[in-house]
Order: structure tokens, then C-alpha cells, then sequence
């Protein structure tokens, strides 16, 4: 009964959700990097024109850094070192300068009206020249200008804010460059041509084909190294390559639809943003493509029925993951609490686009909710109390227990009312199993944000002490293992919430007593690195750095990079010579908190876990070890440590070892915890 409903389940939705990766509304400038990576300037809804941005991804298609900020209809960004870019912000009618956290360096507005006293209209290019000036194509004024940082006008053609096609006017145009000779290459979208323009303004080349070869709306020409001239034809949905006779080279059409960009990368192949179906792909001289942005990572997923000890119920999970995982290729893990009342099939979009990043993303219906009622006989909603915490524990550990994770690395994210379901389950059942991270998207601290007179939606009375003791995430906060951060804009998603006390609240109450705060967490933060430190505590008059409310938009992004940062940041490194004979290094950074206090660590055949009762949870199997008992060493003050393992000169490889550290944590129930560990996989 459950499998029939299932497959009838998937098939209305997984293939609407296949393409995976972080979404692109509509893409507009695509450059290849030097390191190999995609930087796409996306413009975001071409229908509501909100959520435009600018995105690294890697190879593999996942994401590497996003520059966020209040941008509108954005169409290039070229990187000026040091994670900086010059951004043609084109409905805000500005070009801008940016750090890798977004914030504006430099902004043409600063210095509009220009020299010659206009402004920029629909500005939707611009390049750093090696003069420093900056050459931007400004094509609701129909021309090209180049300015220098202080809005002298240093050049331009076309007549400002007059349309024409002759040999002196432009009529929209798109996309200038700056060649090595230093003439200036256009498209001339509204004429249907491109120009080659002389320093003098002279026009020095012209591609203007007519009848069946004429081309409609081209946006974009580059000039390549054999001196032919590649063009994106957005219009007639083709590109062309033309030699200097205009004669047609090479074309790919049939395969894009209203392209925007066109590159032709050192491998021959080109990259190209393909606007209409919303990706960016790169192809062979054949037109096949061979790589694309979303849909890079193939993903794939399960469907189980994991049960709550504490209530009966079968509760219905989907683990979505990248479709290579397994035993000998495991990810990084994460399970999604939802908000309020919520199930966790909302979540499945977002399932699909984390795998594709590289994680198994799990999302569950908590007991009563949607699947999890057992066919209908169990509807009780325990609003986030000890049932529903106990069901997201049994989840935890059927999640812990797959051969396709990296037990190292399981964390949660959760969404509003959902922190307190992930709080409690964190505080009462410390290091069963071993989470990493926890990651709160503007959750409730307690009673006076969520009871259904105070403007949440738990219908009953704060004088109920008995029902809240179990669903304040303010209570269990302070017993958090994890590290924690908080993701909050200036204005919270409950309008009731006018000044983000219920931020400060869990922040200081999860932040470890050696920093001022609270709790036992060893390491926190409010929003980004570039927002706020680690390990800090506020009031509501000296608030965190909160996330403009601009950046609502972009929610998925700012939580696929807190996964991204927090899954990357192990506490214990393994590495070294890893042969018979050789030596494990091993590396552990704990933080200031655990400054000089003891840990043991011992390396195992095995691979765990073993719960060890009233100690921990330890992923060391009862297997002979390398090490025959645990070795104690002292953190330093920073809360580290480095040491060496000899391997044994008979081990016959390729074998496996799992190494793991237990450290002393006051603050813990049993006085110990646990770190993440390392494999380690010993070679000739």
C-alpha cells in the first residue's frame, strides 16, 4: 500500500525537479574562469525580474561562492581580483564594484551626472580596462562610455540618448569589448550588426548580412585569436562564427533558445547562456553539449519508513543523493526540520538541489503530518514537543547508519518553529548520534513568539508551563553540542517579531560560557563570516549585523552556503604519509573553550559507531586497533593539537582505518563528547 502510493508520488514530481543545483532565472554574462570554475551573472525572474545575483560554480556544478546584494536585472560581472567584481546593476541604472561579501566599493552613482552631465540608462555591460578607466554599454543612451573612477568621460560613441544607424549612432546596443589592438567591438542590437570602432570612432568593420543570413537582436561579439568573430544571434536562437569576410564558419543552432553570452574557451569548445530554458551550457565544434549548469550532478533518491520509538508511527522520509553515492563514496548529510505545523515534503525541490551540491538531504513528515499519520489512524500534532523530538532522533540515526554517509558529517537545517523540534532533540540526546552542525533559518526562541496569542501558531495558553517545557527552544539551547549558526534578516518572516530579540536569545544561549554566553557550543555565529565574528553575544540595542531584507530572495542560496561552510570545516584532519611504514598526521582545532583540557584518540579497522553507555557515541568498532587502547594527549590553549601515527610496516594495502578523538567537555551530560573523525586509506 505504501510503495503503490510512493511511485504514484514520484512520478507527478521528481521529473519537474530534476534539474537540481542552485536555480537560474535568466543568464546573462557566463565566463570561465582561470581555476576551471563557471561565474554566471544571473538576472534572475524574467517574469517579476527579483532574485538576480552573480554565482561561482565548479566543475561538478556545485556552488563555490555567491556575491548577494540588492541587485535588479543584472547582465555582467568581471572579476577584478581578489574576489571583487564590476557589476552592470541594469535596472538600478548603475555599474557598481563589489567584494567577495557584496558590499558596494565603488558605485557610478557616486559620481553621476558624469563629466559631460548625463546618467547611465539600462547600463548592461561593463569592463575594467587596464587603463583603470571602465568601458560600459549604456543602451537605452545608445552609446559606449568609458569613464575613469571619478565619472570623467575619457570616451565615447554614439550620440547620447539618440538612436540612429549610420556610421556615428548606435540603437541598443549590447555587450562592448575592448580589443588588444584597441579598437571596440559591439553588437549593435537594433541595427542587426556589429561594429569594429577605431580609437577615432571610425567604424573599421561591419557585419551586416541581409535576406535568410541576417541576424535579429545580436547581443554579444567577441573577437577570438584566429581573427573571427563569434556572435550570439538571440533572436534567430543560433550562434555564428564569421571570419573577416563575413563568410559563416561555424554556427550552432537548434540546440539554445534567445541565447545572451557565447565564449569560446581554449579548448575550443564554447560556453554559452541560454536564456530561455534557463542554464548555461558549454558545447563541442558539433553542438553537443558537454557540460551544463543546473542539472551538472545527476541525483537520485530512497524512499524509508524509519519508526518513532516514543509514538509507534512509521514516519515517511526521502534521502535525495547524488546518484554515485555509496559505500566507497560517501557525502556529507543533512536533515530538513520544517516550520510551523509543517511536512517535509516542502522540501523537495530543495532536496533535489542540495544533492546536486553534494549532500544527502533528507526531509521527513513528523509524527501526525502528512505521510506519517499510519494510513490515517494517528493525527495527533505534538507542535515540535518530546514525540516529535524523539521521531527526528530515530531519523538521525537511520540517517547515521547508511553506508552512503559520512557519519563524520550530519548536520540540520532548520526552518522557523522547526529550531525547537532540532534544539530539544540536540540537548536531550547529546552525540546520539554525533551532529556536526546546526543551522536555524529565523526560528522562535519560546512561548512569546509561537503561542497563537502572541502571533504564532500553537493554540495553547503560555500559562500552560507543563505544555512548554518541552517546546522552547530557549530552554535546550544552552545544552547544544553543535556548532550553531543563525540565519536572520533585519526583518523577521513573523511580523509580530519587530526586533529580533528571539535571535539573540538562542544565539547567547547556545555560545559557549568561556565567550560570554550561555551555553556549551564551541563555536556560533549570527549570518555570514562577513556579517559578524564567531563566538559573540548581543543585546537588542547592540545588535548583530542582520541580512538586509533584500536578501529574502536568495534564502536557498545563503543556506546551500552555510551547509557548504559548515560541512568543509572539520574538527579533526587526517593526512600524511599514508603507506606501511609511513604515518597518519592528525590534526584537531576545538576552539579557546577547550583550551588545555584532555582528549583521547585512537584509530580502529572497524567503522563504528559503538555506543558506549553513559560516555558518548564513538565510531570505533571492537576490532584490534592500530593503537590497542586510547592515547591521551592536552589541547593547547586554541583548544588544538597535532600528532603522528605510525602505520605499521605489514599492513597489506589498500586498507581502511577510521581515527577518531574524545575529548573532555564539562559542559556535556556525561563530561565527554565527541569529534568528527577522519578515514584514512593506507596505500602502497
Amino acid at each position: 500500500m505504501k510503495l503503490t502510493l510512493m511511485l504514484s508520488l514520484y512520478l507527478g514530481w521528481m521529473v519537474a525537479g530534476a534539474a537540481g543545483e542552485v536555480a537560474i532565472g535568466t543568464p546573462h554574462d557566463v565566463d570561465r574562469l582561470p581555476n576551471g570554475n563557471t561565474l554566471i551573472t544571473d538576472g534572475g525572474s524574467a517574469t517579476t525580474q527579483t532574485g538576480s545575483r552573480v554565482i561561482e560554480v565548479d566543475q561538478r556544478g556545485r556552488l563555490v561562492a555567491a556575491w548577494l546584494l540588492d541587485l535588479d536585472w543584472a547582465h555582467n560581472a568581471d572579476p577584478t581580483g581578489s574576489g571583487r567584481l564590476i557589476l552592470s546593476d541594469t535596472h538600478n541604472d548603475r555599474v557598481i564594484e563589489v567584494d567577495a561579501a557584496g558590499t558596494i566599493l565603488w558605485s557610478s552613482d557616486d559620481h553621476a551626472p558624469f563629466s559631460d552631465g548625463s546618467h547611465l540608462r539600462y547600463p548592461n555591460d561593463a569592463n575594467l580596462l587596464t587603463s583603470g578607466s571602465i568601458l560600459i554599454t549604456d543602451r537605452d543612451n545608445h552609446r559606449l562610455v568609458e569613464i575613469d573612477r571619478t565619472g570623467q568621460v575619457v570616451w565615447q560613441f554614439g550620440v547620447t540618448g539618440v538612436p540612429g544607424a549610420d556610421a556615428l549612432h548606435l540603437n541598443g546596443p549590447h555587450n562592448a569589448d575592448r580589443l588588444a589592438n584597441g579598437n571596440t567591438i559591439v553588437a549593435d542590437s537594433n541595427n542587426h550588426r556589429i561594429l569594429e570602432l577605431d580609437a577615432a570612432g571610425s567604424v573599421v568593420w561591419e557585419y551586416k548580412p541581409s535576406g535568410a543570413a541576417a541576424l535579429d537582436w545580436p547581443r554579444d561579439a567577441d573577437r577570438l585569436a584566429n581573427g573571427n568573430t563569434l556572435i550570439t544571434d538571440s533572436r534567430n536562437n543560433r550562434i555564428v562564427e564569421v571570419d573577416p569576410t563575413g563568410t559563416v564558419v561555424w554556427q550552432l543552432a537548434g540546440v539554445v533558445g534567445v541565447p545572451y553570452d557565447a565564449d569560446r574557451l581554449p579548448s575550443g569548445t564554447t560556453l554559452v547562456s541560454d536564456s530561455v530554458p534557463g542554464r548555461v551550457i558549454e558545447v563541442d565544434a558539433t553542438g553537443a553539449v558537454l557540460w551544463q549548469y543546473p542539472g551538472t550532478t545527476a541525483t537520485t533518491y530512497d524512499v524509508a519508513w524509519i519508526t518513532n520509538p516514543s509514538s509507534g508511527v512509521d514516519l515517511y522520509a526521502e534521502i535525495h543523493k547524488p546518484i554515485d553515492a555509496g559505500p566507497q563514496n560517501q557525502y556529507p548529510a543533512f536533515v530538513f526540520i520544517p516550520g510551523g505545523s509543517g511536512t517535509g515534503q516542502i522540501f523537495r525541490q530543495d532536496a533535489e538541489s542540495k544533492a546536486a551540491e553534494g549532500f544527502i538531504a533528507v526531509l521527513f513528515d513528523p509524527d501526525g503530518r502528512g505521510l506519517s499519520t499510519n494510513s490515517g489512524s494517528y493525527t495527533i500534532e505534538d507542535y515540535c514537543g518530546f514525540i516529535q523530538q524523539d521521531g527526528l532522533h530515530a531519523v538521525l540515526r537511520h540517517v547515521a547508519s547508511l553506508p552512503e554517509v559520512d557519519r563524520n558529517n550530519i548536520g540540520i537545517l532548520s526552518s522557523s518553529y522547526g529550531i525547537t523540534m532540532a534544539s530539544g532533540l540536540l540537548a536531550r540526546h547529546q552525540d546520539d548520534p554525533p551532529v556536526r552542525y546546526l543551522i536555524d533559518f529565523e526560528g522562535p526562541s519560546d512561548r512569546s513568539d509561537t503561542a497563537k496569542v502572541n502571533g504564532g501558531h500553537v493554540p495553547v495558553s503560555p500559562t500552560n508551563h507543563a505544555f512548554w517545557a518541552e517546546r522552547e527552544a530557549l530552554t535546550f539551547m544552552p545544552d547544544l553540542l553543535v556548532d550553531y549558526v543563525r540565519l536572520q534578516t533585519e526583518g523577521d518572516h513573523n511580523p509580530s517579531i519587530t526586533d529580533n530579540h528571539h535571535a539573540i536569545l538562542l544565539n547567547n544561549a547556545a555560545t559557549n560560557g568561556f565567550f560570554g554566553g550561555q551555553g556549551i557550543a564551541l563555536w556560533t555565529r549570527v549570518n555570514r563570516e562577513s556579517d559578524n565574528g564567531p563566538n559573540q553575544t548581543y543585546s537588542v540595542p547592540s545588535p548583530a549585523a542582520w541580512l538586509s531584507d533584500d536578501l529574502d530572495v536568495h534564502a536557498r542560496v545563503l543556506k546551500t552556503l552555510a551547509l557548504i561552510e559548515r560541512a568543509v570545516t572539520p574538527t579533526l584532519v587526517a593526512g600524511g604519509n599514508l603507506t606501511p611504514g609511513g604515518s597518519a598526521d592528525l590534526s584537531i582545532a576545538l576552539g579557546a573553550a577547550l583550551g588545555g583540557l584532555p582528549y583521547w584518540f585512537a584509530v580502529s579497522t572497524g567503522n563504528g559507531p559503538s555506543l558506549i553507555p553513559g560516555v558518548t557515541t564513538v565510531y570505533l568498532d571492537l576490532d584490534p586497533l592500530v593503537k590497542a587502547t586510547l592515547t591521551q594527549g592536552v589541547l593547547d590553549a586554541a583548544g588544538g593539537d597535532a600528532w603522528s601515527v605510525p602505520i605499521p610496516g605489514h599492513l597489506t594495502p589498500p586498507s581502511t582505518y577510521f581515527v577518531q578523538a574524545v575529548y573532555t567537555h564539562p559542559g556535556a551530560a556525561t563530561g565527554f563528547s565527541a569529534t568528527t573523525g577522519a578515514e584514512l586509506t593506507i596505500t602502497r
